[in-house]
């Protein structure tokens, strides 16, 4: 039991996982638009290199919203845990694609990606991280 207004540790797990998502998604971003124009890219992402940097781009853009909403989230800021739920949702729904459509090439991506957002939108609406997000 947290003291009312403090924080619940549920919610320091979704801060840093928030984090870890974020960093996440800029070094991929990062490795997609410095390598669009690479054959070797271009042929496993089965796309051409300015689907591939447009792709990065869009991945550097979600990391760093993710990562200023982050800090957000810890004052128990209503917005904040909206914008990171539809984040997170996004990353889902990459996941899932990345899961059927990049078939091997992008398993593993998709299967973190999955695990940390599932969690992440596990924590940020059940148990003490809701009560506390009710009561701020």
């Amino acid at each position: 039991m947290t003291a009312v207004g403090q924080p619940p540790a549920s919610l320091s797990t979704v801060v840093v996982l928030t984090w870890i998502a974020a960093a996440l998604d800029l070094i991929a971003g990062v490795v997609l638009v410095f390598s669009a124009n690479s054959e070797a890219m271009q042929a496993a992402a089965g796309e051409s290199a300015s689907t591939v940097t447009i792709v990065g781009w869009t991945y550097v853009v979600i990391g760093l919203v993710v990562a200023l909403v982050a800090v957000k989230l810890r004052d128990g800021s209503s917005f904040a845990r909206a914008l990171v739920t539809a984040l997170m949702l996004l990353r889902v729904a990459s996941g899932l694609w990345l899961l059927f459509v990049a078939g091997t090439h992008g398993m593993t991506e998709a299967l973190v990606t999955l695990v940390i957002s599932g969690t992440v939108l596990f924590l940020l609406w059940t148990g003490p991280t809701s009560d506390y997000f009710a009561r701020n």
